[in-house]
């Protein structure tokens, strides 16, 4: 969760190797459309894990949606894994404040699934400032897009 770089990803999957019935899926908090927060670009972070038999699902997490389908085309384009995005509400953590800036005013979460699906996400959730209504409404319209089953 909330990985910063590719060296952390890494020092999980030798965690991982250290028990190998443990599986985990590995996701990023990443500072723009193609690159984690420390700046590993998501190409070769997509490309490494995508060699790890016990890393499941590779994403990204606590970025803003408008960075979802950017990155998720990034990972697609370099892995066969399943891809999992779980952004916040588009408003920025400010480390100086201590306090997070702008909006969530912008379009709500479940607005974004259509982009997200297309850009390759399969399993979507949400992270910090989204809220039990952004949940429901994603839920419901994946039972919506599964004829009335939730998907699995």
């Amino acid at each position: 969760e909330t990985i910063p770089s590719l060296l952390e990803a890494r020092a999980v999957v030798r965690a991982l190797h250290d028990v190998p019935a443990a599986r985990a899926w590995v996701s990023f908090q990443c500072r723009d459309e193609a690159h984690t927060a420390n700046g590993d670009p998501m190409t070769e972070v997509a490309r490494a894990l995508d060699a790890e038999p016990q890393v499941v699902a590779i994403g990204m997490n606590c970025v803003p949606p408008e960075r979802v389908a950017p990155l998720a085309r990034a990972i697609r384009a370099n892995s066969t894994k399943p891809i999992v995005a779980y952004p916040n509400s588009g408003e920025r953590w400010n480390a100086e404040t201590r306090g997070w800036d702008g909006s969530s005013d912008g379009p709500q979460l479940a607005s974004w699934a259509g982009e997200f699906r297309e850009a390759g996400v399969e399993w979507f959730g949400g992270c910090c400032r989204t809220t039990p209504a952004d949940i429901s409404a994603l839920s419901a319209l994946s039972v919506a897009l599964h004829g009335g089953a939730a998907p699995r």
